[in-house]
C-alpha cells in the first residue's frame, strides 16, 4: 500500500491537477479496460482520500473533482 500511496503522490506532482479517473492509467503503470475501471478508479479514489485526510493532497471540487499535492 506505502508504494502505492507514494505513486499517486508523484502522479499528482507530475500531473496536477488531475482528476481521479485520469490518474488511474499513470498510478497502475497500465490501460484502464472494462474489468479494470471500476476497481482501479474505487482504489485511486480511497488512496486520494486518505492522502487528502493526511494533508498531502487537496481536493478542487467543481464539475469534475481534480486533485493536487499540497
Amino acid at each position: 500500500m506505502a508504494e502505492r500511496l507514494s505513486r499517486v503522490v508523484e502522479v499528482l506532482r507530475e500531473r496536477g491537477p488531475i482528476t481521479a479517473f485520469d490518474a488511474v492509467p499513470h498510478v497502475f503503470g497500465e490501460r484502464v479496460t472494462a474489468p479494470t475501471a471500476a476497481w482501479w478508479l474505487t482504489e485511486t479514489l480511497s488512496y486520494l482520500t486518505h492522502l487528502e485526510r493526511l494533508g498531502r493532497v487537496e481536493r478542487h471540487v467543481g464539475d469534475t473533482d481534480s486533485w493536487v499535492t499540497v
